[in-house]
């Protein structure tokens, strides 16, 4: 499903002494299958972008055109058929999970919609998430961070959305368990479903993203391909943003050494190969 937002703006507690813009004439396209990242600090707008999608905000001003859903100011009746396509998964998963067992939380929403799931289902998307079918009696409060954060995924994942909304999903996640969903998301993609993902790692845009889009004070700052969104470290600083390691490595070989090494995927110790190479050079001439 593609999404569009056209003159999207939205405004907390209009017309009282609270009232607060939090989004100013977005414009912007999310293609169907692609990896969108979005960035920016506290208060940005970006949660706000995110849970319009959906229909859990709806706009003050501009429309957002999700498929053949259209989400305006006014009342939408097929709200409920866009919420089984677009599926979203909170920064914190404690705020999502409240059944008795993991097995329950998991057919919570699909007896919602009036959606039976079967035993291989629910067997199949936790195998997907990486958890053991022996959670599955157990209550997701005993669960550690890591496994309520899948279990919260997995929920999200039983209706087989078409687009799947995550907000901070490796927050608080060691690197193995950071790299781990990494990989999900990408399976996820691969497998036709559009992801957007909320993240402050930069690294973790760099590897997955097919685009960037940061947010400043309710407005889209910069958007484009990862790449070269982070060519321009001014742009990231401003938003407080720490480009990759790899663009910081390059950055100081640059100011250092004046070596000027573009940037075409390489890892770090392919980067490091290339600067051996490159210092070599220079001496031989």
């Amino acid at each position: 499903m593609n999404l569009d937002f056209k003159d999207v703006s939205y405004t907390y507690q209009p017309n009282t002494p609270l009232e607060n813009r939090a989004l100013e004439d977005i414009n912007l396209s999310i293609r169907k299958g692609s990896f969108t990242c979005v960035a920016g600090r506290t208060g940005s707008g970006k949660s706000t972008m995110v849970q319009l999608i959906n229909g859990l905000l709806r706009p003050t001003q501009g429309e957002i055109v999700a498929g053949d859903f259209s989400l305006t100011q006014g009342k939408n009746k097929s709200i409920k058929e866009l919420r089984k396509q677009v599926a979203m998964v909170f920064q914190y998963p404690e705020h999502q999970l409240f059944e008795e067992t993991v097995k329950k939380e998991l057919i919570f929403g699909p007896k919602n919609f009036g959606i039976k799931v079967t035993d291989s289902q629910i067997e199949q998307v936790v195998k997907a998430v990486g958890l053991s079918s022996e959670l599955l009696d157990r209550s997701p409060f005993e669960l550690s961070g890591g496994q309520k954060r899948r279990v919260a995924i997995a929920s999200a994942l039983i209706l087989d959305p078409s687009v799947l909304i995550l907000d901070e999903p490796t927050a608080g996640l060691d690197p193995t368990g950071q790299r781990q969903l990494m990989d999900l998301f990408q399976i996820l993609q691969s497998q036709g479903k559009t992801i957007i993902m909320i993240t402050h790692h930069m690294e973790h845009v760099l590897r997955a993203a097919d685009q960037l889009i940061i947010f400043d004070q309710g407005r889209i700052a910069v958007q484009g391909k990862p790449i070269e969104v982070f060519s321009d470290q001014e742009v990231l600083r401003k938003s407080g943003l720490q480009p990759p390691d790899e663009f910081l490595f390059l950055d100081e070989l640059k100011k250092q050494f004046d070596i000027d090494i573009p940037y075409k995927g390489q890892t770090l110790d392919e980067l490091v190969s290339e600067v051996v190479k490159a210092i070599k050079l220079r001496d031989l001439s």
